[in-house]
């Protein structure tokens, strides 16, 4: 079968929708190397290959050498180009084909500003991607739900919770339909910013559209709530989505068991850690440190060391809160020991201590009758530059005076 244009250009059309671009590629070269008259669709079906499995690079240098061989481009090869822009964020790029467009009088369309808004949105340009969308309206082209969702997935991103909002009520009044991405988008800009009570505003809506809220919205709600000391609130939207029974992520019992730390609720936080386990949800950082500090304030030092000792199992990272939050629990038991081998664990885990751990330790020294302890821990923050305060004095004095220790606490008094 001999080959032609129509024949290589009808198997280059295939090999896009196939996803085949390293086949499209090879028809493209087989093209130029038989000095085949290659046309301006062949090389789109080219370019939309390379940019549909994110091979950008190279739809970009298809686009250099049409330009090259001074072959046409049409709104198809700018739409894809602009696409493969989006993917990687290069929004100046993308401005500059479309402000091409605009100039050359091709024909643009919602896939040109839509792929125009999406290079905006993952170039971090709120600004310009808004000033896209307001384009469309004067250059009359049909917005949609994408176009929409990406403008406010980049102020989401931003936390311009107002310009959110105001497009949400802009796409009533242009009568496109939201969609859960799109009321996430604005729920997550408002919850960056503190605004609890719009994102449940924003809940109400959803179940007056009657959408199905899932897991990313109702963690936004949960942590919004949360941030803002709403513990009762941040309960109430958990049961809410237990009784939907949408699947919880970590975050969301991260937010939850921060709430029921706050509220001293240890139990409660213990409960939605093993629950985690059972979800099978991977435990964090934040999470463990949430379930060590709620067990801490509850005055539970051993249930503290035990989450512990479990984050450790999981080899799951340890940080200066993680620490602190277990030797505050031993200080408050007078575990002067284990606050002790955990501040060893501290410095060989390379954690900088600070003064809160410092003063942890004393405290614990102090309540376990260990003056030369309390003391040997007061000279090495000086030595380590750690910055002592008023609680140090107090804890190191009080440790020499039950001691019998009373020139040292004199003179530590007069130090002050």
């Amino acid at each position: 079968l001999e080959m032609n244009s129509m024949t290589c250009s009808a198997a280059m059309r295939a090999c896009e929708k196939a996803g085949e671009w390293e086949q499209a590629l090879q028809l493209l070269s087989l093209m130029l190397w038989d000095k085949l008259e290659c046309s301006t669709s062949a090389c789109n079906a080219a370019i939309s290959a390379c940019e549909k499995v994110g091979e950008w690079q190279k739809a970009l240098h298809l686009f250099g050498v049409m330009a090259q061989s001074k072959l046409q481009s049409d709104t198809i090869t700018l739409n894809a180009v602009i696409s493969a822009c989006g993917k990687v964020g290069d929004w100046s790029y993308a401005l500059q084909l479309f402000g091409w467009m605009v100039q050359s009088e091709l024909e643009l369309d919602t896939i040109t500003l839509s792929s125009v808004i999406g290079a905006c949105e993952k170039g971090g340009e709120w600004k310009k991607a808004l000033q896209i969308l307001s384009a469309m309206v004067q250059m009359r082209v049909e917005s949609n739900t994408v176009t929409y969702g990406t403008t406010m997935s980049a102020c989401a991103k931003a936390g311009e919770w107002e310009n959110a909002l105001w497009l949400v009520q802009a796409m009533a009044q242009d009568k496109v339909e939201p969609d859960i991405i799109t009321f996430n988008a604005a729920i997550s800009a408002c919850e960056k910013n503190g605004k609890w009570e719009k994102t449940l505003q924003l809940c109400s809506l959803m179940a007056q559209n009657k959408m199905q809220l899932d897991t990313v919205t109702f963690s936004a709600v949960i942590s919004s709530c949360e941030k803002c000391g709403e513990w009762e609130t941040t309960l109430q939207v958990c049961s809410v989505m237990a009784q939907r029974k949408v699947e919880p992520n970590v975050v969301t019992f991260s937010a939850v068991m921060s709430a029921c730390e706050k509220r001293g609720e240890w139990q409660q936080a213990l409960v939605l850690f093993n629950m985690m386990e059972q979800n099978m949800v991977e435990s964090s950082t934040i999470t463990f440190n949430s379930a060590i500090s709620a067990c801490e304030k509850g005055g539970k030092w051993k249930e503290t060391l035990q989450v512990f000792r479990d984050m450790v199992q999981v080899s799951v990272k340890r940080d200066a809160i993680t620490f602190n939050a277990a030797i505050s629990a031993c200080e408050r038991g007078g575990e002067w020991k284990s606050s002790l081998r955990l501040l060893g664990e501290m410095m060989l885990s390379k954690v900088e201590s600070n003064t809160i751990t410092c003063n942890a330790v004393i405290g614990a020294c102090e309540q376990g009758g260990r003056p030369e302890k309390a003391l040997q821990i007061f000279t090495e923050m000086a030595q380590s530059r750690v910055q002592s305060d008023a609680i140090t004095f107090n804890a190191v004095i009080c440790a020499c005076e039950k001691a019998g220790e009373h020139e040292v606490a004199l003179q530590l008094f007069n130090a002050t």
